[in-house]
């Protein structure tokens, strides 16, 4: 009976009914709100960078996302942004890139240039504002 006593007396008597709490309001919000958002990033000289849009205006991100359950091709332009050094003129140039799914990294087709790319899981607010930075895998 001095066992059951102590056990009656639990320290944490809500322990495991606040973790089941915290998994329906996980849900909920994941269904009614973008709570976990898929990021794919792009590894450029500054670090990784978010993935922006193709010269659509489309989300390369949505894009890698949906190619990436049976890695099927993946080729998108975007344009990036050239300062010059001396002339402080900003340049915008427009490239088409294709992913390697076997190394993940994408691949610019003119200049062969290559960048490492990676699935990064984010919370993200109701906004789609990143809560935090995630844990960049695959």
């Amino acid at each position: 009976f001095a066992f059951t006593h102590v056990h009656h007396h639990h320290p944490h008597p809500n322990h495991h009914h606040h973790r089941a709490t915290t998994l329906t309001i996980t849900t909920t919000t994941a269904t009614t709100t973008t709570s976990i958002g898929v990021v794919w990033e792009c590894k450029a000289d500054s670090g990784w960078q978010p993935m922006s849009t193709d010269i659509h205006g489309a989300s390369i991100s949505a894009k890698l996302e949906a190619s990436y359950p049976d890695r099927s091709p993946v080729v998108y332009q975007s344009r990036f942004q050239i300062r010059g050094v001396l002339s402080k003129v900003t340049k915008s140039h427009l490239a088409t890139y294709a992913i390697d799914w076997a190394t993940y990294e994408q691949i610019n087709t003119k200049t062969n240039k290559r960048r490492p790319i990676r699935r990064s899981i984010r919370r993200c607010d109701i906004n789609g504002k990143v809560l935090d930075d995630g844990d960049g895998m695959h």
